[in-house]
């Protein structure tokens, strides 16, 4: 009787143990990396994109790191371009700048923690055409741009008349009074409408089709004076240092119009069948 007590406490014994070593086991720790998203490009120019995503989990440990990755091949790595973004959860968005014009890129959201870093799925954009002062664009070369940086009015790279004259002498034409940025269409509409005269600066801006646009016109003096002081003092267009017709008639004076000189920029008037250079211009 006693052996068998003695081995029923040995088995008690050994189930004892066995039931506190199991119990003892710690869990295996889960590794996770972070869950992110790339948003949809929301805006980009000739050189900038404004990019982000959202940070869905942190995983199983804090965040370190989070923002957007890109490159000119597919599948961008934080080992290469990169902009971070803090390293909370939710939405974030990022500026790229400094981007080349007219380049494809591509772009992943990232997130990191001490486990690793998740991309979020690739997308794609390509940036717009270089827009600035003295480029090429929109079939000319841009002496103005507006405040938003994407409209404004760009010149013919070369003179589309010599010795052109302005056209109806001695018929006021009031509609061309304009001197504004802006009003050369408008001078050149009502030259136009008011003048049957051909071959003057504005009907051969009117009947020009260049670069694939027939939509140019005679400039007005502040325009004039804009591509004199932007694209020529800067050596490039061509001119001639001569007399260019702006589509501004001379208020006090209608057999006048105003005429700015490319080889010292002054402006004046002069006679409306005196022969004049013309430059045409056009806007986007």
């Amino acid at each position: 009787m006693l052996k068998t007590y003695s081995k029923l406490s040995f088995l008690a014994l050994i189930l004892i143990f066995s039931c506190k070593k199991s119990t003892d086991t710690p869990t295996p720790e889960v590794k996770e990396t972070p869950k992110v998203e790339t948003t949809d490009i929301s805006v980009f120019t000739n050189s900038t994109a404004d990019c982000g995503g959202n940070v869905l989990s942190i995983g199983s440990s804090a965040l370190t790191d989070r923002g957007i990755c890109w490159d000119t091949t597919s599948t961008p790595t934080i080992a290469k371009n990169k902009k971070s973004a803090g390293t909370t959860t939710g939405v974030f968005s990022v500026q790229l700048t400094n981007l080349n014009s007219l380049t494809k890129y591509y772009v992943r959201a990232y997130a990191t923690n001490s486990v690793g870093t998740t991309y979020g799925v690739e997308k794609s954009i390509t940036t717009k055409e270089l827009i600035a002062i003295g480029e090429k664009y929109a079939g000319g070369l841009i002496f103005y741009l507006d405040a938003s940086n994407n409209h404004g009015l760009v010149c013919a790279e070369a003179d589309q008349g010599t010795f052109n004259k302005w056209g109806c002498a001695s018929k006021n034409i009031p509609g061309a009074l304009g001197i504004e940025i802006g009003k050369g269409q408008a001078n050149t509409t009502a030259i136009l409408s008011n003048c049957s005269d051909v071959y003057t600066g504005a009907d051969v801006c009117k009947k020009l089709v260049l670069n694939g646009y027939n939509d140019w016109f005679l400039p007005s003096i502040n325009e004039l004076e804009l591509i004199y002081l932007n694209i020529h003092k800067k050596g490039k267009g061509g001119f001639t240092e001569t007399t260019y017709w702006s589509s501004t008639q001379t208020a006090i004076n209608s057999t006048f119009a105003q005429t700015v000189h490319f080889y010292g920029g002054n402006t004046q008037s002069g006679g409306k069948d005196n022969p004049t250079y013309v430059r045409a211009v056009r806007a986007f």
